[in-house]
């Protein structure tokens, strides 16, 4: 039992290095792709002209894909929650947040609006891809997990059913009487 363990450890552990070394890279490119492709839209905008009242929403959305470019790697699970612990205690910050919000929400121009949700999706991906090579420890977890509560709502089942479905289902193939104990 111990070996086999081990080699699920091994095995686990491989796929993890595999994941984190080999594939997460791509991806968080990939990702760093998409967010200079927005930023090319984005100033293809201010080049074909917005209006003034515009121009503080695109220096938002401008500036955040800067900002993120080179985070990627930083996009865990651990900064999100330190984040949003530093956000209920910093009234600065909500204020902050709440007042950018607003001026992107006032955009008249929508393709930044847009390019603000698609940058959105670009990192809440980030934040899966960076949190995926853990899904590999957690997966065999979560099969155990669901397998015992459904052998658990079966044993609970079975032992309400009436003796006779029992024996049919669960024929005595012992050799011996059939008396109970």
């Amino acid at each position: 039992m111990m070996a086999v363990l081990i080699i699920a450890i091994l095995i686990i552990s491989t796929l993890h290095f595999i994941y984190d070394g080999i594939i997460l890279p791509g991806i968080r490119q990939h990702n760093r792709n998409k967010l200079f492709a927005l930023r090319d839209r984005l100033r293809w905008e201010m080049i074909q002209g917005i209006q003034p009242e515009d121009i503080e929403a695109f220096n938002l959305i401008h500036d955040a894909v800067n900002t993120f470019t080179n985070r990627l790697p930083m996009l865990t699970i651990s900064v999100q929650k330190a984040f949003k612990e530093d956000l209920e205690r910093n009234k600065k910050l909500r204020d902050t947040i709440h007042k950018r919000r607003r001026i992107l929400k006032n955009c008249s121009n929508e393709n930044i609006k847009n390019i603000a949700l698609e940058m959105n999706g670009v990192l809440e991906n980030t934040y899966i891809a960076n949190a995926g090579g853990w899904f590999i420890y957690l997966i065999p977890i979560a099969i155990i997990v669901s397998t015992l509560k459904s052998l658990a709502e079966i044993s609970s089942e079975l032992t309400m059913a009436p003796s006779q479905e029992v024996h049919r289902i669960i024929p005595n193939t012992s050799s011996g009487s059939n008396i109970c104990c």
